[in-house]
């Protein structure tokens, strides 16, 4: 029997690996969801809906802009920096979905009682209170999100679902 650390290695970089799937262009998030059994039961990462316009398509130069912006030598433009980040977060806001909400939604409700699911990103508030709703007992991410907050961690502990940093041996909510 494997070690629950390298089940969460595994598992962890299969994420890694589906969020190659999304086509935004600020951060490519994946999720996984295992069953009780270590069994593969969804899997989503963040994007628009099918048929829709995606994050890419609307923002064909974003990396681009934001590499020149960032340029040492040319100074940092801070506000043109913040200004297209903006405009990405409202477009991202009303277009997309994201990674925790996509797997959910491909997923047999029954096979997410007790599972766990491994995100490459922390889940932000309004993911956590859709993952508190399914029969999820426990997270891993893997890097923060810097508009996760409180209330993600206030979700999960109401809800009782476990939430670790993978690899930070970082127990954010402990339910035992």
């Amino acid at each position: 029997m494997c070690k629950q650390s390298e089940i969460d290695r595994v598992f962890i970089n299969i994420a890694k690996n589906y969020s190659e799937f999304s086509k935004c262009v600020s951060f490519q998030v994946g999720c996984i969801i295992v069953d009780s059994k270590d069994r593969i039961v969804a899997s989503g990462c963040n994007g628009s809906p099918k048929k829709l316009k995606n994050c890419c398509d609307q923002f064909p130069d974003y990396q681009s802009k934001m590499q020149m912006l960032c340029l040492p030598y040319s100074g940092r433009d801070e506000e043109a920096i913040l200004k297209l980040r903006t405009a990405h977060r409202e477009w991202s806001a009303i277009n997309e979905i994201h990674a925790e909400t996509n797997a959910i939604a491909h997923s047999n409700r029954d096979d997410l009682v007790g599972a766990t699911m491994y995100c490459t990103l922390q889940p932000c508030p309004a993911c956590s209170v859709i993952i508190a709703g399914t029969g999820v007992k426990r997270v891993v991410f893997d890097n923060y999100y810097d508009h996760a907050n409180e209330r993600s961690e206030e979700v999960f502990r109401e809800a009782n679902i476990e939430c670790i940093q993978y690899g930070k041996n970082t127990t954010i909510i402990n339910t035992k």
